[in-house]
């Protein structure tokens, strides 16, 4: 101990002086009001429930309203924010308000505002997350080890590997690979 303090206690003392002076955005506090409402970027299916998160300062009107647009600024549809703050000051450091625009159904592409905050845009349609589905599928297939991958849209070129291992460890015993065999090879006890 040094003047009364651990090496754990001078440790924390110089990594905090480190990162205010190394990152000073590290120190500095939050905006009370962050850029942009917060919803699910990718959008919504029309018959969805369809929420927003709005960090707030606790000085705010409560009588505050939203408004969805299109992209071309045309309003088509307008609610007011629920009136209860949550006070997230403990997980996020925030406080916040949360919208509901459920009622709202119409398939396009639109953007969700609050007084001069806009979100990012965002869709509404029946095939909001097939491409999610889709891209999330591929990725299993560019990640596979034994499967040759020639990709034109990544550029992903790779052989198939793993093809001459035979056995695996599994719980510190040996296992047949199912390269190396069919599992029509296995013997069945007392199946003589």
């Amino acid at each position: 101990m040094i003047a009364g303090l651990t090496r754990r206690t001078a440790l924390k003392s110089a990594v905090a002086a480190l990162s205010c002076s190394v990152l000073p955005a590290a120190c500095a506090t939050k905006p009370a009001h962050p850029s942009t409402p917060r919803l699910n970027q990718l959008g919504f299916r029309p018959a969805s429930t369809k929420h927003f998160v709005l960090a707030t300062d606790t000085r705010d009107p409560l009588n505050a309203s939203f408004v969805v647009e299109t992209l071309s600024g045309r309003r088509v549809f307008e609610a007011p924010l629920r009136t209860a703050l949550c006070d997230l000051t403990v997980t996020t450091g925030e406080h916040v308000r949360t919208g509901d625009f459920s009622r709202f159904n119409e398939p396009g592409c639109y953007r969700l505002c609050v007084g001069t905050r806009r979100s990012h845009p965002f869709e509404i349609s029946e095939g909001v997350y097939v491409p999610l589905v889709r891209d999330a599928a591929r990725a299993f297939h560019l990640i596979r080890a034994n499967t040759a991958v020639d990709d034109p849209v990544t550029g992903l070129k790779f052989a198939a590997g793993h093809l001459s291992e035979t056995t695996l460890q599994v719980d510190g015993r040996s296992h047949r690979s199912a390269v190396s065999h069919s599992p029509c090879d296995e013997e069945v006890p007392g199946s003589e």
